[in-house]
């Protein structure tokens, strides 16, 4: 008999694909699970959807939580008031858009079982937005690493450099909560956060086999359009991610510094953002950094307003 697993599900504006996921959940190989899910004031009928599922989780897990927030509290601090609910010695978080193939929790929690890790990540694929889960026997699916990833300890220096550990592959054990507390509300990027916290003492392990079909797209939280709005959007991500990397640069390279704000620059360029890509310039010029080459080529392209038309070519190709 297995130890008791939460899945916890943070549901906001998911209306299309609440049935995928919790479908999902009712596919699970692993007997022992009990569901928290927290609608975070869905303006949509996400909450509509959990309650009809209600009764048949209830059926089917040991217990089944499911809440719904009267103000939007954020993906952080509703993720907490979860995880304060949960009674089982490992987490799963799972988002609402996203799914599980069906022996994910039994790989996971035997892996934990064997392991010394404070948190394990697995292999995931990433599908389509139009992708349902009665698709999956009929899919073949490319996994996220080729090749194991860095794992085990003394990963925060890679960690800064950029986030590789795919979210949807998690598995926390609760007392890791306990050690080392819960996600950080000052931060956007809680997972990423967290990794770092854990890593700076911590034991990250790496389980090769898919668990999680990550769906991509227009509904993505770090996903960007177009307009000014966009660019504030974005522009307020590089601050959340630049103070959370400050927290941690004392273990870091100096090249993996570089690769951090090399990435950023990108990502501002693909904005179209001249006075973010800016401000990344003179953040690396005061850190002592140097821009890549790569990004010398895509400064002058975007001097000439040649980048995004080039860009928007190689993605018509």
């Amino acid at each position: 008999m297995g130890k008791l697993v939460s899945v916890v599900i943070p549901c906001y504006n998911h209306e299309k694909y609440v049935d995928d996921c919790l479908s999902s959940l009712m596919a699970q190989t692993y007997p022992d699970m009990e569901i928290v899910i927290a609608d975070d004031a869905s303006s949509d009928h996400s909450y509509e959807k959990l309650k009809e599922w209600e009764q048949r989780l209830c059926r089917r897990f040991s217990r089944v939580v499911l809440r719904r927030n009267e103000k939007n509290q954020g993906i952080t601090k509703n993720l907490n008031h979860m995880l304060r609910l949960c009674r089982g010695e490992y987490i799963k978080p799972l988002a609402s858009d996203d799914m599980l193939f069906p022996d994910a929790v039994a790989l996971l929690e035997a892996f934990a079982e064997k392991s010394d890790a404070d948190i394990i990540f697995s292999n995931t694929v990433s599908v389509e937005n139009s992708f349902r889960y009665a698709q999956l026997e009929k899919r073949k699916f490319t996994c996220r690493y080729k090749q194991n990833p860095p794992q085990g300890r003394n990963l925060t220096g890679l960690l800064c450099a950029g986030n590789y550990i795919s979210a949807p592959g998690l598995m926390i054990p609760y007392r890791t909560y306990k050690k080392y507390g819960l996600y950080n509300e000052a931060f956007l990027f809680e997972d990423w956060e967290y990794l770092l916290r854990v890593s700076v003492k911590g034991t990250i392990r790496y389980l090769n086999a898919p668990t999680a079909l990550y769906r991509i797209g227009g509904h993505s939280l770090s996903h960007f359009g177009r307009g000014s709005e966009e660019k504030k959007r974005h522009r307020m991500f590089h601050e959340h991610k630049k103070q959370m990397i400050q927290l941690y640069k004392g273990y870091a390279s100096k090249e993996q510094m570089q690769q951090f704000f090399n990435t950023e620059a990108v990502s501002a360029m693909n904005m179209g953002d001249r006075v973010l890509v800016s401000q990344i310039l003179d953040e690396m010029k005061k850190e002592g950094l140097e821009v890549s080459a790569n990004n010398h080529m895509r400064l002058l392209l975007m001097k000439l307003h040649l980048y995004l038309l080039l860009k928007k070519m190689k993605e018509a190709l």
